[in-house]
């Protein structure tokens, strides 16, 4: 009796060892179960739901957003553009009150981006945002106490260098370089006392050395000139960039400024509209003859510049020739 009652109190033991174990076992189970879960759920997030910099439109996520953006109407005010879109009264005259204190009205410019963001595309919008550059653009809240921030773009300068040899012509062998017409720009006034960009041969080389600005990891057009190189059947013309008193100009390589009386052309070579040509296609006359001059595209504004001393005379050879 007494081996009977040992034998069913060892069994008790066993099976209650037995049911931990199993309980032990299965809880594991469930927990390994359950963070699963909250691992996928978590992943599910991150891959989902975010979205990278460089994915965002003007800050905002278009997942979550309905963004409409325009380009800004030529001799249209502020004021008209919120008419235009229903923001009428005293929600139209704070807007353009707080936007008029951080950029000059007067400044808007035709082309530019502006838009509306909503967070429902059923309801009025949230938010206007004005395209200031590429480096910078306005939000302002439609809602509430119509704030307005003034919101900068990830930007760097990168050093960057040009070269090339002229084969056919100057605005060739620039734009083959991916050159843009203000660094083009740059480049005349930097050599434009030394250099007669209207008469260059083939053959004729360059080099520039440049900041170009990157908005966002993308180049743009921007960019600062910082040292040019001409070669020309006349010599070797060097220009250097120098901020003395924080006012930029361009210096030669003995330091002298690069500036002289007298410059070798009247307006920039970008503004020639037809060069000296032995084989111009006339384009009244339909077939091709020699073009024995430049012209240029001269628009209302142009600035034209006063010439040196040599090129008055070669103009004045030129008319007597042509007399005679």
């Amino acid at each position: 009796m007494k081996i009977q009652k040992a034998f069913f109190a060892l069994a008790q033991i066993i099976t209650l060892v037995l049911l931990l174990v199993a309980n032990s076992f299965i809880l594991d189970f469930i927990m390994n179960i359950e963070n699963g879960y909250e691992k996928s759920a978590n992943h599910f997030d991150l891959k989902e739901c975010q979205t990278s910099p460089s994915g965002l439109v003007f800050g905002f996520d278009p997942k979550h957003f309905s963004i409409e953006t325009r380009k800004m109407p030529s001799g249209k005010s502020l004021s008209e553009l919120f008419r235009n879109n229903d923001i009428n009264g005293p929600k139209s005259e704070k807007l353009i009150k707080n936007i008029s204190e951080l950029i000059d009205l007067r400044n808007l410019r035709s082309g530019n981006t502006y838009g509306f963001i909503a967070s429902n595309p059923c309801i009025e919008p949230d938010y206007f945002i004005y395209e200031i550059d590429a480096s910078k653009y306005l939000t302002c809240e439609l809602k509430g106490d119509h704030c307005v921030n003034l919101q900068y773009r990830n930007s760097e300068l990168k050093r960057e260098h040009a070269s090339g040899i002229i084969e056919s012509s100057l605005w060739n062998a620039l734009e083959g370089q991916n050159l843009s017409l203000d660094l083009i720009d740059q480049m005349e006034d930097a050599l434009s006392s030394s250099v007669d960009f209207h008469h260059v041969q083939r053959g004729n080389t360059f080099k520039l050395i440049y900041n170009r600005l990157y908005i966002e990891g993308k180049p743009t057009q921007s960019g600062d000139l910082l040292a040019a190189y001409f070669e020309t059947d006349y010599g070797e013309h060097f220009s250097i960039s120098f901020k003395p008193n924080n006012k930029k100009g361009f210096y030669n390589l003995k330091g002298s400024p690069m500036v002289s009386r007298f410059l070798q052309a009247p307006v920039r070579f970008s503004r020639i509209s037809s060069g000296f040509n032995m084989r111009r296609f006339h384009p009244v006359l339909k077939y091709s003859r020699p073009h024995l001059g430049t012209d240029y595209a001269a628009p209302m504004g142009l600035q034209f510049y006063l010439l040196g001393p040599e090129s008055l005379k070669q103009h004045l050879i030129l008319q007597v020739m042509e007399i005679l």
